[in-house]
């Protein structure tokens, strides 16, 4: 194994190139809150053992005598990598944008929890799906799909090589606004028994000006919006499940073909 990394030395390091742009793009194996040192470790373990793969299959790679061409080459290895964990984080952020819009409803708004991956301030609500999706994501095996998912970009898309067509870029912005529908999906079945909450509510206040109705919505919302997850946790966990096989391993999948 050793052997081989110094002997194709060149094509071990345009493959570790684009597996470091996943491990810093990608959810959860690509995550902040994940050491450095394991993603390093990572992407040089798993380089390692896709180099045999990869020269059986293609041979070692032709690296051209001009620096600036190999320059080129090397970007564009770190911009397929990111490119295709960039894509996956769409579903991320729609899970944390539930989470914003349930935190708001709830009456959560006012607080709020340091996200170790971004280091910034994030709604409960919102920490709470991410790390149910990341406990979904691992027990399914996730990192194996995306794992795969990279193992096929080899096969269609040669180290050293990418070619996409015209409508590569407007794909990936059309996708782009896809996490707002992820948000309001997962969000829904609790922001809208909330809002009808509150409007019963606030005909209750109108009807006996003397109930202190603010007191009490605090806590009812709060109990309301955790028997509603608790009710339907399983069709979340459905959910996430279908997002993880279908927005994450079969989007970057179609974006591979994009980029043949």
């Amino acid at each position: 194994m050793y052997i081989q990394v110094f002997e194709y030395i060149e094509t071990f390091f345009l493959l570790l190139i684009r597996i470091s742009g996943i491990f810093t793009s990608a959810p959860v194996i690509g995550a902040e809150s994940m050491p450095a040192q394991v993603r390093v470790m990572s992407a040089l373990a798993l380089s390692m053992l896709l180099l045999p793969t990869e020269i059986a299959m293609r041979g070692p790679v032709q690296i051209p005598p001009q620096i600036y061409i190999f320059g080129l080459i090397v970007i564009k290895e770190i911009l397929l990598g990111l490119l295709l964990g960039f894509v996956a984080s769409f579903v991320i952020e729609g899970v944390k944008l539930a989470g914003e819009m349930m935190g708001i409803q709830i009456g959560f708004a006012m607080v709020s929890v340091i996200d170790p991956e971004s280091q910034q301030e994030e709604s409960i609500m919102g920490s709470l799906n991410y790390l149910v999706f990341t406990l979904i994501f691992l027990l399914i095996n996730g990192h194996h799909l995306i794992i795969e998912a990279f193992n096929q970009s080899l096969r269609l898309v040669p180290l050293g090589l990418v070619n996409y067509n015209g409508n590569f870029v407007s794909e990936i912005f059309n996708r782009a606004p896809e996490f707002f529908t992820i948000g309001i999906k997962i969000a829904a079945p609790v922001v809208v028994p909330l809002i009808m909450l509150s409007v019963v509510l606030g005909i209750i206040s109108r009807a006996v000006p003397r109930l202190e109705v603010f007191l009490i919505s605090f806590p009812l919302n709060i109990l309301m919006s955790f028997l509603i997850i608790i009710y339907y946790m399983d069709d979340l966990v459905r959910y996430f499940i279908y997002l993880i096989n279908s927005n994450i391993f079969d989007e970057i999948t179609r974006i591979i073909y994009l980029l043949r």
